[in-house]
Formats: structure tokens, sequence, C-alpha cells
């Protein structure tokens, strides 16, 4: 390794696992004294895909499965739900996203200036990237945010269903802004959009809940093991990502890269003006028992992430009974006065088992 870095004038190293293959090697690199100059780094496409996999997970018997099955073939969205049919799923979040948000605010900007300011601050910023790091200082854009943001607050106030699509429409935006990292070469809020760990606890998502919080502990002390020059270009100069081409958004992920998987979004048409959305809204509007928490996952994958705090890496516990509980979860049976989700299919393809065995 040193004669590699030696070859290509590197000081570090930084190699990049998924998340099995991660906790190894962070064991492996921190009890060799051969592999100091070896930082590694959690892959950033597998990361998103078990994060979209916990807003799946968060969202279950919500409605949002019904909505898209409109749009895709039943059997995607099964796969779309879980995070492994990466593109049709970010593609879906962002479809949903847009939607909700048009119901929202559709009738507080109809001014076409307004409209039209917007897209064209949008556009320039895509297409040559100047003044990305000053478009947050746009009043209109300020105006706009405030705006949707208070009619946010507004609907998680209303019922626990309002709170429910509230806290997804803000994990697809931190779905955006780790894409975003990656897309941009913006380190500060890669680490910020890394802190999806309670997400993690609350979906029973517990690898990488263990993993992740690792990650950014180690990311945080970087500076410490890295040059100065090397620091510079890894952070600043967005180096912690691979980009295809010199333009703004040419950033992809290590891991990806990797895997040659290229990104296919899907052409559909948003379903804003579909006809089910305005005879099936109930669908939307879903009734459950006081049992149900998922309209609180991020503070209770925030407590259960607090439980850690302070331990070892190799004492740290993680225990599903932390998840929470979905609209889906109608199924539980009773063991030894716990109650547990049961899943009929497994549980009858287990009974055949046990039958066929013992026969």
């Amino acid at each position: 390794m040193r004669s590699l870095c030696s070859k290509h004038n590197l000081k570090i190293c930084p190699v990049t696992f998924d998340q099995p293959l991660y906790q190894k090697a962070a064991e492996i690199v921190a009890a060799s004294r051969d592999l100091d100059r070896v930082v590694v780094r959690l892959g950033g496409f597998h990361l998103l895909m078990s994060y979209l996999g916990s807003i799946g997970k968060i969202m279950t018997g919500s409605g949002l499965e019904d909505l898209w099955k409109r749009v895709y073939a039943k059997g995607s969205v099964v796969h779309m739900l879980t995070g492994h049919a990466f593109s049709r799923a970010v593609r879906a979040h962002i479809l949903t996203l847009l939607a909700l948000i048009n119901v929202l605010i559709k009738s507080d900007l109809e001014s076409q200036p307004d409209k039209e300011h917007l897209i064209s601050l949008y556009q320039d910023t895509v297409d040559t990237g100047e003044g990305a790091a000053e478009i947050d200082k746009d009043e209109r854009l300020q105006e706009f945010q405030q705006l949707l943001t208070h009619h946010l607050d507004q609907a998680a106030t209303q019922s626990r269903t309002g709170k429910l699509w509230v806290q997804y429409i803000h994990q697809v935006l931190l779905m955006l802004h780790f894409i975003r990292t990656e897309r941009t070469g913006d380190w500060k809020l890669h680490l910020h959009c890394v802190q999806m760990i309670p997400h993690f606890h609350a979906a029973g998502h517990l690898p990488y809940a263990k993993t992740a919080r690792l990650y950014l502990q180690q990311m945080n002390s970087i500076e410490q093991v890295m040059a100065s020059e090397e620091y510079k270009l890894f952070t600043a100069k967005g180096y912690f990502t691979i980009r295809r081409g010199s333009e703004f958004w040419s950033g992809n992920f290590s891991d990806q890269t990797i895997e040659q998987f290229l990104m296919r979004m899907l052409k559909t048409s948003p379903w804003r003006d579909d006809p089910w959305m305005r005879n099936n809204g109930q669908h939307l509007n879903q009734m459950a028992d006081t049992s149900v928490n998922c309209d609180n996952a991020v503070q209770i994958g925030q407590a259960a992430s607090s439980k850690i705090t302070g331990k070892k890496f190799t004492e740290i516990t993680l225990h599903r009974s932390d998840k929470v509980k979905t609209m889906g979860d109608h199924s539980s049976i009773s063991v030894r006065g716990q109650h547990t989700e049961m899943k009929p299919t497994l549980f009858f393809n287990r009974i055949t088992c046990v039958l066929k065995t013992s026969s």
C-alpha cells in the first residue's frame, strides 16, 4: 500500500467499501501499523440505498405504495421501497415530493414573474454553476423557502397523518441533499447528510445505524491524518467524489462508479392530475391504532442513537425493538408476553418446512 501511495505521490490512500466490507476493513486498518496511510470510507451509494429502504419501511401502509403503483409496475414498487431499484426509487420520491409540495403551495404561487425567476435561477445554476454558493441569498428564493416552511409546519400540526407526510418530505429533501453532495463535491454537506442515522435506527437498519456513526466520527477527524494540501483538495475541492467531466453537476459516488452503475431516470408523467389522486385521496389518509408511531421516526431514532453515545464500537449492541411501528405492521403474535411482527407468508413457509422435515 505504501508503494502504491508513493507511486501516485499520495500520502493518504482513501479506499471505499460498502457496509459489510467497510466494517471489516476499518477493524483491519485500526489494528495494523502497516496501513497507517489508508483511510477507509463508507460507500455513499450503498448508504443512500439503505436510507431509501428506511424511508420505505417507515412509510409502510401510509398509501405511498398504492400511489406508486399508479405509475410503476407492482413488482418494481416492492424493490423501489427497499431502495434496491435505486434510479426508479429516486425518481419516484422526487415526483412524490413535487406532487405534495404542489398541493401545499399551489394557491400561493400564482405569480408568473416569481415562477420564471425561480426557473431561471435553477437553469443558470445547473448549466454554468455560477453563483451556486450565493443561491441561498436570492430574495425570491428565500421568500419561497419561508412560504414552504410555513405550510409544512401548519400541515404537521393539524394531524398525525400530516406530520407523517411532512416528515416524509424532509426525508426526501435529505436524500436530494445527499445526492447534491456527490454531484457538486460539497464535503460539509456530505457530513451533515450522513446524520441520517436516526432514520436507520427507526427503520431497523441496524448495520448502517452502527457503521454510519463510526464513519461520521472518522471523517470528522480525517484532518488529523491527512496532510494539509491533501485535506484541502479532498474537502474544499471535492476530491472525495469521482467526476466524469468538468461540469458542475458531474460528480458521482465512488462505489457507484466502481460498480459501473449509471443512473437512468424514468420519463414518466407526474400524477398530480391523475383522476385516481382526486377520487382515491383517502388512501393517503389511513387510520391506525395508537401503537403506530412512524410519524415520530426521527425522535425515536435519535433516542436509540443516544443510547450508544460514549461506547466503543465493539461494545455496541443494537435492538430491533427500538424501530418504529408502521401502519403496515398489522400482523403480530404474542411470544412470551411480547408482541412480535409476523409476516404471514414467511410464517407459512417455515411451518411447511417443519412439516416436511418431520414427515
